[in-house]
């Protein structure tokens, strides 16, 4: 067998599956390396840049922070960016080295010349977050850093099977720091999802954005719906389902749901 990367430990013919870290059902973490130091970082399919707190970085107290001291392989870059996500924003200048995910059974993905950013200044809700960076999944067409994203990256230069991630997320409940799901990279999962894959078109190449035609909610001896269509994304850094105003309004009435300010 030809090897398409290079992994230590069990080599899974291109294809490679992170355990993710549930964080009370709303956040879903995972372990990564660069330049030989280890993060914590949501995987995040509603952005597509990797970044992490810089040694720089005066308000990082709570993160880890990157020592491009400390690496083997760091390139430096210089370029600045700037990120204003949802909740939070983060910026600083931009770096090159080797990125490592880690698998099941002892593996591990190397994917070398990683443009990622570090970080010198990340707001309030970061800071509190309980994780590093970040690490986008979505599309290159939404980069700010102008960079493919880490997994499209690792496609690139030959390292993974196919161009497709299967993300599987449990529910744990009111725990914290607990296995809750996994993100399998260059293949399908298997193990925890159907073998058949349903494809649905997207509307845009940015973020993973499709088309809903309506939402039905069903209890009791009928069921309720309001009809579209609306543009969605389907985002994996995002704890809730939410949408404007006006049609939020309109599923809470017709579910029988009060406002909790």
């Amino acid at each position: 067998m030809q090897k398409k990367g290079t992994l230590s430990g069990f080599y899974k013919s291109g294809v490679i599956s992170e355990d993710a870290i549930d964080v009370l059902d709303v956040e879903y973490l995972a372990q990564i390396s660069i330049g030989r130091q280890r993060f914590i970082v949501s995987l995040d399919t509603g952005s597509s840049d990797f970044w992490i707190p810089d040694i720089s970085c005066s308000v990082c107290s709570k993160q880890h922070r990157f020592n491009a001291s400390r690496s083997l392989h760091y390139v430096e870059n210089g370029q600045k960016w700037a990120i204003q996500y949802g909740l939070g924003n983060a910026q600083g200048f931009l770096g090159n080295d080797t990125l490592y995910i880690f698998g099941e059974n002892s593996t591990r993905l190397d994917i070398p010349k990683t443009i990622f950013g570090q970080a010198t200044f990340i707001d309030p809700h970061f800071q509190e977050a309980g994780f590093d960076g970040m690490l986008g999944l979505a599309f290159p067409s939404l980069s700010q850093f102008q960079a493919l994203p880490p997994i499209y990256n690792a496609f690139q230069q030959g390292l993974l099977d196919e161009p497709i991630f299967t993300v599987y997320l449990q529910k744990r409940g009111n725990l914290n720091d607990v296995p809750g799901g996994v993100f399998t990279y260059g293949g399908l999962d298997t193990e925890h999802c159907s073998t058949e894959i349903d494809y649905h078109p997207l509307s845009r190449s940015t973020y993973y954005q499709f088309t809903i035609d309506s939402v039905s909610f069903s209890g009791g001896t009928t069921g309720v719906g309001i009809s579209g269509p609306w543009e969605t994304i389907s985002d994996t850094g995002t704890s809730f389902m939410y949408g404007p105003t006006k049609i939020v309004t309109q599923f809470a009435k017709m579910v029988g749901a009060t406002l909790n300010e």
